[in-house]
């Protein structure tokens, strides 16, 4: 279950005590804890939300409400905590500001590697957040698709990106698609879109957990397009594996196509 779900066995024994997360089964003799593979993706839910920051109390808000609503739900809560921490940001910036505060220590030289990748169909829903709201924006987008897809039948696994057609900004809003690849039939339904990524070639550097996060991940981004300076595709943030709070865990890869890279409907490539 640490594997499939990315949580420590101290968050599995803390998600058991509140009840968010029970076994299955329990051997009385080793004490050692099982797990169904339906759990696994309640597990999974559990470690995004935990990449938030989300409270303990809150957590059943999101994980059991209906899945048409648990985007809503949590953007909910987002908008809640983001309105309380105003002030104290503001505060914290100009302290920031009267110490002398720097930027962060930017990571040492990032190793860049190519890749070839498979044609993948995927379940794609579109945001426009801006810089500050955008884990909490693709990470609800997330659970929407992949209830749509499992409302569907159809297998979504753990993995999952996020394309940066226009980059946001701490104002200004970008546009980011949030894409869940899937196996078996599956519908569109309002703004979720169906689509074929083509084979391509990437350049790609992994992200540790402690850099996944704004603005050190940036250094990331400049290692891959410096590498690829020719390609105008939009990069992407690539979460194959479920997100982990131990620093040194590579939780992300950032990519970039080497050419740009065309995209057909699932419904075209079916004709």
């Amino acid at each position: 279950m640490v594997r499939a779900s990315g949580l420590s066995m101290k968050a599995l024994r803390l998600y058991d005590a509140n009840g968010l997360l029970v076994p299955a089964h329990v051997d009385p003799r080793t004490g050692y804890r099982a797990y169904t593979p339906e759990q696994a993706e309640r597990g999974r839910t559990l470690a995004l939300l935990r990449r938030l920051d989300v409270p303990l109390a809150r957590v059943p808000e999101i994980v059991d409400a209906d899945p048409g609503r648990a985007r809503d739900v949590l953007l909910g809560w987002w908008d809640e905590r983001q309105r309380a921490l105003a002030a104290q940001r503001a505060t914290a910036e100009e302290l920031a500001r009267r110490l002398g505060a720097g930027p962060p220590t930017a990571p040492g030289p990032l190793a860049v590697r190519r890749r070839d990748v498979a044609p993948t169909t995927v379940a794609t829903l579109t945001s426009r957040p801006v810089q500050g709201d955008l884990v909490a924006t693709f990470t609800a987008d997330l659970l929407a698709l992949r209830a749509h897809v499992a409302a569907a039948g159809a297998d979504a696994g753990a993995a999952y990106w996020v394309v940066f057609h226009d980059p946001p900004g701490r104002e200004v809003p970008g546009l980011v698609e949030t894409c869940v690849p899937y196996d078996g039939a599956v519908a569109p339904a309002g703004p979720v879109v169906l689509r074929e990524e083509p084979a391509r070639r990437e350049a790609v550097v992994e992200v540790p957990s402690r850099d996944c996060r704004f603005p050190r991940i940036v250094a990331y981004h400049d290692a891959v397009r410096a590498a690829v300076p020719r390609s105008t595709a939009p990069a992407r943030e690539v979460y194959a594996v479920p997100w982990s709070d131990e620093p040194d865990a590579v939780v992300a890869e950032v990519a970039v196509p080497l050419a740009p890279a065309g995209a057909r409907s699932a419904g075209d490539a079916a004709r």
